[in-house]
């Protein structure tokens, strides 16, 4: 019986991780902007601050930042990277 605890163990221990979500930056990339890249560029935009939600709005996002107690939105366009 000891010799198939650690087979079966790793064969559940796979079968576990592969139903467990990607993380969201892999979900979130697609061939343009990712999420985390216009959140940096919006950040950028503003001098700083909190990152508040990003939404998808036609080709790129709409980020919504607090800074300095005032709540701005970015728009980022989805462009490739290294271009806006």
């Amino acid at each position: 019986m000891r010799a198939f605890l650690p087979p079966t163990l790793l064969a559940l221990l796979l079968t576990v991780a592969g139903a467990l979500p990607a993380p969201a930056t892999a979900r979130d990339e697609g061939p343009g902007l990712s999420r985390a890249e216009a959140a940096r560029q919006a950040r950028q935009q503003v001098g700083g601050g909190r990152i508040l939600d990003i939404r998808r709005e036609g080709g790129g996002y709409a980020v919504k930042v607090l800074h300095r107690g005032r709540v701005q939105v970015v728009r980022i366009r989805g462009a490739r990277r290294g271009r806006r």
